[in-house]
């Protein structure tokens, strides 16, 4: 598959996560680094490594939120939208050529399309990792190595999650302007 299909392909499976709490939803692969080894290093190297990997989580989860907001505002404007394209059936008489009434029952699909996407863009669960401290907490030996290969190891996934919802937020955006623009023309040809 494509780029492009495996991205609509992920935003269609965010959508039906939205109705089925906790279903797993797939998300793209856009950070391909893979952590490597910290056996060697010195403490104050695996504490910068630490100090890294906390910011970048910090990062991660502030931009999560930042995305989350978007998407919630785009959710706002996508249902204005449909509501205002839904409205000019009443204008659409019985007269009006098949064409129109086709454009118009799509600006609807698409303007539903892209609220579903919002939606769950805002509302269906991010899977990013932590540190737990209790979980740590029962773990032997020195903790600073392995915090640091944690760390280290925890990011891909955020960034990948991160990833995702910026690309059903893109998608969004554009089915939203589908259905403004075919909303549109379908009140113009009236």
């Amino acid at each position: 598959m494509s780029r492009l299909e495996d991205e609509l392909e992920v935003y269609a499976r965010h959508v039906m996560a939205l109705f089925w709490p906790n279903k797993f939803a797939p998300v793209l692969i856009a950070d391909k680094n893979e952590p490597g080894g910290v056996d060697g290093w010195s403490d104050d190297d695996l504490r910068l490594l630490v100090d890294e990997g906390r910011r970048q989580l910090d990062r991660q989860h502030d931009d999560l939120e930042r995305i989350r907001g978007r998407s919630q505002v785009l959710l706002a404007l996508g249902l204005a939208l449909e509501g205002s394209i839904a409205s000019l059936q009443s204008q659409l008489t019985t007269h009006a050529p098949c064409w129109v009434w086709a454009i118009w029952a799509l600006a609807l699909l698409t303007g539903g399309w892209s609220i579903l996407g919002a939606g769950a863009t805002s509302a269906v669960r991010a899977d990013m990792e932590i540190i737990h401290s209790a979980v740590m907490s029962r773990r032997d030996g020195p903790a600073l190595p392995q915090l640091a290969k944690d760390y280290a190891g925890m990011t891909k996934q955020g960034e990948n999650q991160l990833a995702t919802r910026l690309t059903n937020l893109r998608y969004a955006v554009v089915w939203l302007l589908i259905a403004a623009l075919l909303g549109l023309v379908s009140w113009l040809a009236v």
